[in-house]
């Protein structure tokens, strides 16, 4: 059951969102940037998805680019998130690639399907943003078949001290002058940060732990370095200064025995 609080927490997530949705793909880490970075990309969820076409929730779609990327390798892909202006960016590129991609209002902790539905659940960029990480892979396993597969790619955002801080300086304000929005003012507020466990990204440790206690089997990381040199060398120089994060993938089975 979902209480009043994280109610209100989900409500302001939303919000946020449906602001950030008209200037979210401007931000180079939340595009392709170079037809050899979609090679990469393609390259990756190949080797994670298989060849053969699978049914597919792409949970926290945002404006879809794991959903499009996926239905141009010809998998069956449903769209979720929790913002209605994120999906609204997401059908529209869809309908302009013309991809028959399902994109609906949902949210990553309590997924709107039932068990056993979906042969494979992907995710990218959104443990950070989640009150009830662990929760939201128990669901997310809930929704798998047997001996489906849940694929998240994430990556540690912030890291502590001097350093971090400064690359943080010099991110914020290259997005004033490249993208032309404030940063300091789009961004959640401390009530909402301290409830959320990642709000600096999650190191693979910490993910491995939350797939195994959340049931999963088989589990496996793969480092993403080559997307991540790939994005920085397209990124403009104060950008590409502050630009540190890790990226990669990890991949669990869900076994019942």
């Amino acid at each position: 059951m979902v209480n009043d609080m994280e109610t209100d927490i989900k409500r302001f997530i939303a919000e946020y969102w449906n602001k950030r949705a008209s200037d979210y793909d401007r931000t180079p880490t939340h595009r392709i940037n170079s037809g050899e970075e979609k090679e990469e990309w393609i390259k990756v969820l190949k080797e994670a998805l298989g060849n053969e076409s699978r049914y597919v929730l792409d949970v926290g779609t945002g404006t879809g680019f794991l959903a499009i990327l996926l239905a141009e390798l010809g998998h069956k892909v449903v769209g979720i998130d929790i913002s209605k202006r994120m999906l609204e960016k997401a059908r529209e590129k869809a309908v302009k690639l013309k991809l028959d991609i399902i994109f609906r209002e949902g949210d990553a902790e309590n997924v709107p399907f039932s068990d056993n539905t979906f042969d494979t659940v992907v995710c990218r960029h959104v443990f950070w943003t989640l009150p009830n990480p662990l929760k939201a892979l128990k669901e997310w396993r809930r929704v798998l078949k047997e001996y489906g597969t849940v694929v998240v790619i994430d990556g540690k955002w912030r890291t502590e001290g001097l350093k971090g801080i400064l690359r943080e300086i010099f991110w914020k304000i290259g997005i004033v002058v490249h993208e032309r929005r404030n940063p300091f003012r789009s961004k959640y507020n401390k009530e909402i940060e301290e409830k959320l466990p990642f709000k600096n990204g999650v190191n693979i440790n910490d993910a491995v732990n939350l797939f195994k206690k959340a049931g999963f089997s088989n589990i496996e990381v793969k480092n993403l370095e080559n997307i991540r040199k790939l994005q920085k060398r397209r990124m403009p120089l104060l950008l590409r200064i502050a630009y540190n994060n890790s990226l990669y993938m990890i991949k669990g089975k869900k076994v019942i025995e």
